[in-house]
Parts: structure tokens; sequence; C-alpha cells
């Protein structure tokens, strides 16, 4: 055997193990940009649920007290913040319908602003062929691109 033969299967070249780390390097970054992007859908689609959920608390509760509603005490444009005076929870507490829409919108509404960043609401009541429809859109911002997105449904009672 030569010595130019014994050179020649020496092993990696040090060009070759730096090009591998910069490949290795450049994968590593776009698997961690990837997760990133995962992330942040992960929590758009949160909040998307947590959307919808709201919505369909506020229309349960629309349900329940029926009369109410239909006389317009859940109505909420996105410029108004409920408030209750009154307390509807707890012993010997009487409430009227009106009184009893207006607390639970309030303390829907709290939660919906806890819930979702930056939330507004509105509750549109509509006619058509004497039954009650509701249109219902929540709008918060999405915290991963600090644009606004809205959840709408409309529901009849």
């Amino acid at each position: 055997m030569s010595l130019h033969s014994i050179k020649k299967y020496s092993g990696f070249s040090l060009i070759e193990v730096l090009v591998s780390l910069v490949l290795l390097a450049v994968g590593l970054l776009a698997l961690s940009q990837a997760q990133v992007r995962a992330l942040k859908n992960s929590h758009t689609a949160l909040l998307h649920s947590q959307a919808i959920n709201l919505a369909v608390a506020i229309s349960d509760k629309m349900r329940s007290n029926r009369l109410s509603a239909i006389e317009g005490n859940y109505d909420l444009k996105t410029t108004d913040t409920p408030d209750s005076s009154k307390n509807c929870i707890g012993k010997g507490i009487i409430c009227s319908q009106k009184e009893m829409a207006q607390f639970e919108l309030t303390l829907w509404y709290k939660e919906l602003t806890q819930t979702l960043p930056a939330a507004k609401a509105s509750i549109t009541r509509t006619f058509k062929d004497k039954e009650t429809l509701y249109h219902l859109q929540l709008t918060w911002q999405n915290p991963a691109d600090n644009q606004d997105m809205t959840y709408e449904v409309d529901t009849r009672l």
C-alpha cells in the first residue's frame, strides 16, 4: 500500500463537515419556523372555538328567557357595554324577566371581554314570517397577526 492510497480514504474533509453543519442549521431553522406557525394557528383556533362557545351560551340564555328576548332585552350594539345594576343571583332575590336578561347579558359580556382579546359583540333582532330571528356577531383581535376575527351566527328562538 502506498502512502497516497491511505491518505485518499482517511475521512471527511473540513469543507464537507462545514457544508453538512450549514444544511443541518437551515433544516432546524425551518423546523422551528414551522413550529411557531403551528402554535399561532393553534391559538387562533382556540379563540375561534371560544367565540363559538360564547355565542352558544348567550343563545341558550335567550332561549331560556324567550319572552324577554323577543321584547328586545338582549339586543346589543357593538358600541354598548351592558351594565346591570341588579344582582339576580341569590336566595330570596326576585328579578323581572327584563332584569334577568340585563343581568345575564352583563355577565356574558364580561366573560366575552375576559376570554377574547379586544372583543366586541352585537345581537340584532329581526322579524320574519312571524318568527323572531337573531344575528349574533362576535369580533376580536387575533394576537397572532393583530387582525380582527369575526364569528357570526343566525339563530331563532
